[in-house]
């Protein structure tokens, strides 16, 4: 395994449990990303928030591919 740093787009409900956690290239990317899931699928409101800020994870490579498993520092 092997650790990711650097911007993280997460997913918080409205009590602000994490959910989802996706690493990205750079700030513009995350809220490039961000941007179009509010626009093409925008929540309830009040039930989801996402939110872009650097963080650490640690990351996972299967099959060639690389997936976040756990959030070390946000």
């Amino acid at each position: 395994m092997e650790t990711f740093i650097g911007f993280v787009l997460f997913l918080y409900t409205s009590a602000g449990q994490l959910l989802e956690f996706t690493p990205r290239d750079s700030l513009s990317e995350c809220l490039s990303i961000k941007r179009k899931i509010e626009r093409t699928d925008p929540p309830p409101r009040g039930k989801e928030r996402w939110v872009c800020k650097k963080g650490k994870l640690k990351i996972k490579t299967m099959n060639g591919k690389k997936y976040p498993v756990e959030v070390l520092d946000y």
